[in-house]
């Protein structure tokens, strides 16, 4: 802070208020849909460079000052000081880009703001409801933390919340989204089932040559073989990998190590392998790499090392009929096993003393986000209120695995008036969570522009 605040305006904190506290503040600093989409394939030797987040150069310093940030940031709002170091870096860049994206949007926190802003919280203040600057120093020693680094942290939270004031200040909720909101949280419903299970009826499904032969005439042009690889990779434990291995080849990796390569003939663009999991670095190198080329030895989540070599490659291409032949008849079997699932469904809806063996679902509302059986509540919804509003206690849902036999056992309707101290309630939790979306399209769209580059071993 500047030299007028520096002593008397140092913030406060309690380590048994602090929920209370980030209750009250709700600041939003680590947007989730940040995590997992930066790039990380662009590697430095100057380890004084870390990255870059548009005009920004990401130093060394600067990282070791954010990433200390992070940390307090996370303390403070968790309690807890255990963080997996994976996770940690994450949240870092994610403040990085943030403050970045603050800046760009001309967003500033002065001295004065943070020091009235701390001064309003009931956390730090005496039993008078005044401002302790005896409480603060106290509690700030007990924490571990250094009084810049901590108000600094604080600064930026407050930049980064001003930030989503300014871009979510002409958000409102409507009378009808509202109603909707508290028809989905008092309405309830109970209902049973009857599965009517598509792989259950397709062995009774019968598809003939000529079925096949027509659907590939007219959908030739729709049946593309996507690109395949095939390939062998090492994967190296930690303790063998030494930085000497990447002047070697791939075969002289494997003699020195003793480690018997892995092949993966086929392997397609959405394919995960279990013993490499969500590597970016290794499906980069698969799909981009020519054929007997060999990439780089690079390290995977988990810890250890690998390096793939390119066996054959099969590029994309529209499939002949012997290509694509089973995937048009599982198609068409499903189709028909469809067909008469629905079928079938529409004869019990008919007929429901047929069904013997219904499955019950206990009491459930538009807000359960499961049901089992079904999955999802969303359509099932959609099918209750409907049948209900035609006066049916019956209905079917078609789902991707199968059919559903539905019967309405009890419903019970959202009262007609939104008590007022709910209604506030509502209004604001639906106000939040409608500008949280707004905020993270808004990121989004600013991320999309920017230039950002990462090393991974941060």
């Amino acid at each position: 802070m500047g030299k007028k605040y520096r002593r008397k305006d140092r913030i406060q904190w309690s380590q048994r208020k602090m929920k209370q506290m980030l209750i009250i503040t709700a600041i939003l600093i680590v947007p989730p849909f940040i995590l997992w989409g930066i790039s990380t394939a662009i590697r430095s030797n100057r380890e004084f460079v870390v990255g870059k987040v548009g005009k920004w150069t990401i130093t060394r310093p600067m990282w070791n000052r954010e990433f200390s940030h992070t940390q307090i940031d996370y303390m403070l709002r968790q309690r807890n000081k255990d963080i997996p170091s994976d996770l940690l870096t994450a949240f870092t860049w994610n403040r990085i880009i943030s403050l970045y994206i603050a800046q760009k949007n001309r967003v500033k926190v002065s001295d004065k703001d943070l020091a009235k802003w701390i001064r309003s919280l009931p956390v730090f203040q005496d039993k008078n409801g005044n401002f302790s600057i005896q409480r603060y120093q106290q509690v700030i020693r007990s924490l571990g933390i250094p009084e810049k680094a901590f108000e600094e942290t604080i600064r930026e939270n407050l930049m980064i919340e001003r930030l989503k004031d300014i871009v979510t200040q002409n958000i409102s909720i409507s009378d009808k989204e509202l109603s909707k909101a508290w028809r989905d949280k008092k309405e309830r419903f109970k209902i049973r089932l009857y599965p009517i299970w598509i792989n259950k009826v397709m062995p009774q499904v019968h598809i003939s040559e000529d079925e096949i032969r027509e659907y590939y005439e007219k959908h030739k042009g729709d049946l593309i073989v996507p690109e395949t690889v095939n390939l062998e990779y090492l994967i190296i434990p930690q303790d063998k990998y030494t930085t000497s291995l990447q002047n070697k080849s791939f075969e002289q990796i494997s003699k020195e190590l003793q480690i018997e390569p892995k092949r993966k003939d086929k392997l397609k663009a959405d394919q995960i392998l279990p013993d490499i999991g969500f590597s970016q670095e290794f499906y980069s190198y698969a799909f981009s790499l020519p054929q007997g080329k060999s990439s780089p030895i690079f390290q995977l989540q988990n810890g250890s090392y690998c390096i793939l070599k390119i066996k054959s490659k099969t590029t994309k291409h529209i499939g002949d009929l012997d290509e694509v032949k089973e995937t048009i008849k599982y198609k068409l079997e499903q189709k028909k096993a469809m067909e008469q699932a629905m079928a079938m469904a529409e004869d019990l809806i008919k007929h429901p003393e047929k069904i013997k063996d219904w499955e019950e679902i206990q009491e459930f509302s538009a807000r359960t986000p499961y049901i089992p059986l079904v999955g999802k509540a969303d359509k099932l919804i959609e099918k209750l209120r409907e049948a209900i509003k035609k006066n049916r206690s019956m209905t079917i849902l078609n789902g991707p695995k199968g059919v559903f036999v539905i019967e309405i056992v009890k419903h019970r309707p959202a009262p007609n008036t939104i008590p007022e101290k709910e209604k506030q309630k509502l209004k604001e939790k639906l106000l939040n969570m409608k500008k949280l979306k707004v905020f993270q399209e808004f990121m989004l769209k600013q991320i999309n522009n920017l230039k950002i580059i990462r090393k991974d071993n941060k």
